[in-house]
């Protein structure tokens, strides 16, 4: 039986709220300011209220009766919130505005009862609560479990809570620690390389720290540390108009309690949303880890498993009680939501095509150990019968750049292995080109000069900035980064074995079934990078093609990745390209729609060259919402596609969303029983609405560590429609080629985008360096 971690409000969709509309005040009246007076109204004075949609300076309150004028005095702003003396009303799920304000004013009168209620504290957004202490500490980091919290409306059943269980980690020590003043050069140089170990990892930015005095947390961005820079040295500060002759006076007026000493070290920070760097004092800051900084002994603390989860979850509601809204008259149906039958929907796995003819049937039985073994025999098929498909023109020659330190015998076993792996599945012999160095620009200058951008196996330290130098210094060669730690760990698995946890001997042969899993995971990503095509599946659903829309981390670059998958008697069969372009305007994430047009054509005609068929169906899936004219720009681009033959006349279109990641944070799992639960099959969605499902592509039989991970998936169109889209994102995910053994999580076309877009973001943060 599927469950997810929703709970249903009581009255169903009979549910009535009290409300009072109120009118808001702010120097800059923007979209999000409305929303920040909203978050703040719920964190200080315990306020459920949201925007009014299509209202401006309008919000709606939770309230029954007429409530007082709030002035919320902020660090950037100053709001003022008043009763606008309507009438007292009441909202209904039927009522237009109220379908989307419901949902969210039972969402906010969760969040404003959680101060009052819990010891949670909030970081980064309203909808997510810290626990007061960290469960494990390690390496001077500190992991944090995290409660994330939404509303949503589930039709035909009525507005459901979603709380979620993630992982925060934030440095043990605060900045004062890391940029002390009277230490020795050599501690001075251990602390800062802690902190730069600890802040290097993030997409190229200066760190993300959390800064909390008081009440207040905030996140912010680090800029600098001046030595000998302490808070009675700052200079003067302007806030709200008011002035502070430093950030001392500051402290020492605005927040006493903090008990803030002149001689105290300063840092200069930036905040979002704010147009200059400020001055804080160091003890309220730490480091906000990201996941890629974390070492090995908390690789893994952030993955819960589906009992775990289910656990934590009821622990958060049994701490609320019975009045987990407060004051206000909502009450929750005991237990989690168990969709019925009827909004389940499995996706079968499809027949996967291999070279020469050879054929894997889908599984027999719709269960975990069936699943597990189709997996399994995708890597072994693919060790027996080969890669489907090589480009003519592939170099054949694998490149290795590795630094001198490493050795070259590692680094001629991993290139040679790499080599010998393709080759057996190309039918194709390769070569190997051994490139050691001392410097990074050294290895980049030599393979530049070798010729024909082509595919290096390049081995670099742990930080990622080596290989943003690495992206930047290698314009059009395909670059398999290998990290310094892995080669040599694997290494040395192969040599001298692995620990036998039963006999506590050395064991060889697992230390060479290690090794080998190891090239093969590099010499599938190489073969990626090649553009081969290892295996195929005959369709994606009911369409011939669907094309991904994807903007980049920075909004600096747009990348689509075009799919077709089709019968043998038609050309293209089978084809995958993916285009990426540098974005006009980066500030927002809207794509200009004549661009948007231009470039889907120009992505059509990279993949049908020569003599083609034109398709008869292609679903358009854009990473997130389409924003702004986007689908005014795709149907221009659909009519282009007609004209130059690409698609049929009477070709049929679709366009969807595809959330990889969302705040609705809804999760679903299979109860066996009472007592046992598990993650769901792979492949499985349930619908929330005739036009919104969630989509599990990965499950039970090979996810070995935590719960599966759904993207939420949104269509306009009745019908079967929706049930189409899921069925082609989820056949669009069968093609696994980095891990053919394990289920993959995005379709095909999304990993595509998100892997250019990655290279283009680290190219882009070496050149602003």
């Amino acid at each position: 039986m599927i469950e997810t971690n929703l709970r249903i409000v009581s009255a169903g969709t009979n549910l009535r709220l009290p409300v009072r509309y109120a009118t808001v005040k702010t120097a800059h009246t923007t979209s999000e300011a409305m929303e920040r007076a909203c978050n703040l109204l719920s964190y200080h004075y315990g306020v459920a209220a949201r925007p009014v949609p299509g209202r401006e300076n309008e919000i709606v309150v939770l309230a029954e009766g007429v409530f007082s004028p709030i002035r919320i005095e902020d660090e950037s702003t100053t709001i003022t919130v008043e009763d606008s003396g309507k009438d007292a009303s009441a909202l209904r799920l039927s009522d237009t505005i109220g379908r989307v304000a419901v949902p969210a004013l039972v969402e906010r009168a969760l969040l404003a009862h959680l101060p009052a209620a819990t010891s949670l504290w909030r970081l980064d957004s309203p909808r997510k609560w810290l626990q007061k202490d960290s469960f494990v500490c390690r390496q001077d980091i500190e992991a944090y479990r995290r409660f994330e919290c939404s509303g949503l409306l589930v039709d035909g059943v009525g507005v459901a809570v979603s709380v979620d269980v993630s992982t925060a980690f934030l440095s043990m020590r605060r900045l004062d620690y890391y940029f002390a003043d009277a230490l020795s050069p050599q501690e001075a140089k251990r602390r800062q390389e802690l902190f730069s170990r600890l802040t290097s990892r993030q997409q190229g930015q200066k760190g993300t720290l959390v800064y909390r005095v008081g009440s207040m947390t905030r996140v912010c961005y680090f800029e600098k540390c001046s030595p000998g820079q302490t808070c009675g040295r700052t200079p003067e500060i302007k806030i709200q108009g008011k002035t502070y002759s430093s950030l001392f006076e500051y402290y020492a007026q605005r927040y006493p309690d903090a008990k803030v000493g002149r001689d105290e070290q300063a840092v200069l920070v930036s905040f979002q949303g704010l147009g200059q760097s400020v001055w804080v004092a160091a003890r309220f800051l730490q480091v906000r880890v990201m996941n890629d900084s974390l070492p090995d002994s908390l690789a893994s603390v952030d993955k819960i498993s589906p009992a775990e989860r289910v656990r934590m979850i009821e622990e958060f509601w049994s701490a609320l009680g019975h009045t987990p809204f407060g004051k206000v008259p909502v009450t929750l149906i005991p237990g989690f939501w168990r969709p019925g039958r009827e909004r389940v929907m499995t996706v079968s796995l499809p027949e996967v095509e291999f070279s020469n003819g050879k054929v894997l049937s889908p599984p027999g039985k719709c269960d975990a150990a069936s699943y597990q073994q189709h997996f399994r025999q995708r890597g072994e098929m693919l060790e027996s019968a080969g890669v489907q498909h090589l480009p003519m023109a592939t170099d054949r020659t694998i490149h290795c750049a590795y630094p001198h330190g490493i050795g070259e015998e590692a680094a001629k076993q991993l290139a040679g292995d790499v080599a010998r792996a393709l080759s057996k599945w190309s039918k194709v012999p390769f070569k190997t080109n051994l490139v050691a160095y001392n410097q990074l620009t050294d290895a980049t200058t030599r393979l530049r000069s070798s010729g024909v951008a082509g595919t290096v196996l390049f081995v670099l330290d742990d930080s990622p900035t080596s290989y943003y130098d690495s992206a930047y210094h290698l314009p059009g060669w395909r670059v398999k980064r290998v990290t310094e730690s892995s080669l040599q760990k694997h290494f040395r698995y192969l040599r001298e074995g692995v620990r036998d946890k039963k006999t506590d001997q050395m064991n060889l042969r697992k230390g060479w079934q290690k090794w080998d899993r190891y090239v093969q995971m590099n010499a599938l990503g190489v073969l990626q990078l090649m553009d081969a095509i290892p295996y195929r599946i005959a369709t994606i659903g009911d369409y011939e093609a669907q094309l991904a829309i994807d903007v980049g981390y920075d909004r600096r670059h747009v990348a689509m990745s075009l799919l077709v998958a089709r019968t043998k008697t038609l050309s293209p069969s089978f084809r995958i390209v993916t285009e990426v372009q540098a974005k006009t305007d980066h500030k927002l994430e809207t794509i200009n729609p004549t661009i948007l047009a231009d470039m889907i054509v120009q992505t059509f005609g990279r993949a049908f060259r020569g003599k083609f068929d034109p398709l008869r169906s292609l679903l358009v899936i854009r990473d997130g919402q389409f924003r702004g004219e986007e689908k005014s720009g795709v149907y221009q681009a659909l009519l282009k596609l007609k004209e130059k033959g690409f698609l049929a006349l009477d070709a049929a279109s679709s366009l969807a969303e595809l959330h990889k990641t969302s705040q609705k944070n809804i999760r679903f799992w299979e109860r066996e029983t009472e007592s046992k639960v598990v993650n769901p099959l792979e492949c499985q969605a349930v619908m929330l609405s005739a036009n919104i499902a969630v989509l599990a592509t990965t499950g039970e039989s090979t996810l070995t560590q935590g719960t599966a991970e759904p993207m939420v998936i949104a269509c306009e169109g009745a019908g079967e429609l929706l049930p189409k889209v899921v069925e082609a994102m989820a056949a669009g995910a069968q093609l696994n080629w980095g891990s053919p053994g394990v289920a993959q999580r995005l379709p095909i076309v999304f990993k595509r985008t998100d892997e250019e877009l990655e290279v283009r973001y680290a190219q882009e943060i070496r050149r602003i360096a």
